[in-house]
């Protein structure tokens, strides 16, 4: 089996990807015969060339949303689909899978094209336009969430989110990697890969009441964008307080966690869902079609999150200090993140590439 793999941006599209190929490569498959599809300087080619992967830059692509701005993109699509093409005259693929948002778009256009079956990769419970548009001539589109197969023609299957296997630990021995006491209070604050400045803001206000608790530790990942600013003005800190940037190791901090709060990109979501954290979840206001409030309200309904809308952010303290004050629902929420299903779509999703192209 030759595989393409496309998509990027943000850690959500990326890593899913990673997951898959990581499982691949475990199962055989020679790394030769998988080809990352991207942005250059990106998250995706530093993911992708970190496991062995061959990487091949395509032109970068748009998503702006204006009338030139979508002009622009349908451009440069056009441009990428066809560089795409020449890469699939050499690496000759048996099937494309695209990771989601617009960096995927080229490899999906090529796919069209050259009538290689491709298949599709949903993380949120609202559908990205890419995924609505192409998922009526997808092999099959994995989605994350149940119930949004709705917003779909086409062949689909709810197998969850990929994740990675390799980082995701029992909890006891994700603390002793990371060095923490097995009776520690891990909460973790983050704004998406990108990090959110009007979450760091109210971190600010948190940060000091979660060290008030002697058992408490937090790691909070700031984004690149204010990260020298936060940690000038946190100075003296804490031994307790891990302030990153960005953390690659994500996986491995969930998995020894005990509270996630922060936006709710899907990403991020099913790594909590899949170690039973609990979570306090603030959407990201300008999400397309909202989705970062769908998939919050979905974990909700669930009962495995508490979710606070970005017009109420200056309510997170309280909400943070009551759920410390009521353990015992911190506990139902961790059992309620466990019974929600998907724990295993990366082996779901290579199953059924591997029976339908591995000879």
């Amino acid at each position: 089996m030759r595989l393409i793999l496309s998509g990027g941006g943000t850690g959500g599209h990326v890593f899913p990807l990673i997951s898959l190929a990581l499982h691949l490569l475990k199962k055989g498959l020679p790394p030769g015969d998988i080809l990352f599809l991207g942005q250059g300087d990106s998250l995706e080619e530093q993911e992708a060339k970190k496991i062995g992967l061959r990487f091949a830059k395509l032109i970068p692509q748009s998503n702006r949303r204006d009338l030139l701005g979508i002009v622009f993109s349908l451009f440069l699509a056009f441009l990428g689909s066809i560089q795409a093409l020449f890469l699939f005259l050499s690496f000759r693929p048996d099937a494309v899978v695209g990771g989601g948002g617009f960096v995927s778009l080229p490899a999906i256009l090529a796919s069209r094209i050259s009538k290689t079956p491709y298949f599709l990769l949903e993380q949120n419970m609202i559908p990205g336009k890419l995924t609505r548009f192409f998922s009526r001539s997808a092999d099959t589109t994995f989605l994350t969430f149940p119930g949004s197969e709705k917003f779909l023609k086409g062949k689909f299957l709810v197998v969850g989110n990929p994740i990675r296997e390799d980082l995701l630990l029992p909890r006891e021995e994700a603390r002793r990697i990371l060095n923490l006491p097995q009776e520690a209070f891990l909460v973790i604050l983050a704004g998406g890969s990108k990090g959110a400045r009007s979450l760091n803001r109210e971190f600010q206000k948190l940060v000091p009441f979660l060290l008030s608790k002697p058992q408490c530790f937090v790691l909070w990942v700031t984004g690149r964008g204010d990260h020298e600013a936060i940690r000038e003005q946190l100075k003296p800190t804490s031994e307790r307080l891990f302030l990153k940037p960005f953390e690659p190791q994500m996986p491995l901090w969930i998995s020894g966690s005990d509270l996630y709060i922060g936006r709710a990109g899907a990403g991020l979501l099913w790594e909590a869902v899949s170690c039973g954290v609990p979570s306090i979840l603030i959407p990201f206001p300008y999400a397309a079609d909202d989705h970062q409030m769908a998939n919050a309200r979905f974990l909700e309904e669930a009962g495995a999150s508490v979710v606070v809308p970005e017009s109420e952010i200056e309510n997170l303290l309280l909400t943070v200090r009551a759920l410390f004050e009521d353990q015992e629902k911190l506990k139902i929420m961790r059992e309620c993140a466990l019974k929600i299903p998907g724990r295993d779509a990366t082996s779901k999703i290579c199953s059924v590439l591997w029976e339908r192209f591995q000879k």
